[in-house]
């Protein structure tokens, strides 16, 4: 039985209002740039002459589209429901669980 289970709290994930969904869904898209773009820097120290130019297009384009997305501001969830600033998000609390990205 889960009522008897003592680590309950590890085993329930609270479900996320639409608001963490987005952000979650920002920073895992924002992960997923930032690792195509450590791969294609090292790809362009291997890659031949012929095929730089292809990838140093791939690395600026990234580049622009991480910038362009940081630069957008984000909901402030903290500050309407706890008075709080936005950096008491950086570090959820131990009860709030973002879903894990797909």
């Amino acid at each position: 039985m889960l009522v008897r289970c003592e680590d309950l709290d590890s085993l329930i994930q609270l479900i996320a209002n639409a608001q963490q969904q987005a952000i979650a869904a920002m920073v895992a898209r924002r992960h997923r740039l930032l690792t195509v773009l450590v791969s294609e820097r090292q790809r362009l120290q291997l890659e031949m002459p012929m095929v730089r130019p292809n990838i140093e297009a791939m690395i600026e384009s990234i580049r622009a589209r991480s910038t362009t997305r940081s630069k957008r501001k984000l909901p402030d969830m903290c500050a309407s429901t706890t008075g709080r600033s936005r950096s008491c998000c950086a570090r959820p609390a131990a009860s709030t669980r973002l879903p894990a990205p797909p």
